[in-house]
């Protein structure tokens, strides 16, 4: 278990200090500041 954080953390710092996602991590906070999901027919 211990060596698998380890491996899962050092894997995490490899990723670039910002990175961009498609929806916010924090919905409640995002509705709060004005965020909207877009109704995508698919």
């Amino acid at each position: 278990m211990r060596f698998l954080q380890r491996v899962r953390c050092w894997e995490y710092r490899q990723h670039p200090s910002i990175v961009r996602v498609n929806h916010p991590t924090r919905p409640d906070k995002a509705r709060r500041l004005g965020y909207k999901a877009k109704q995508v027919n698919i």
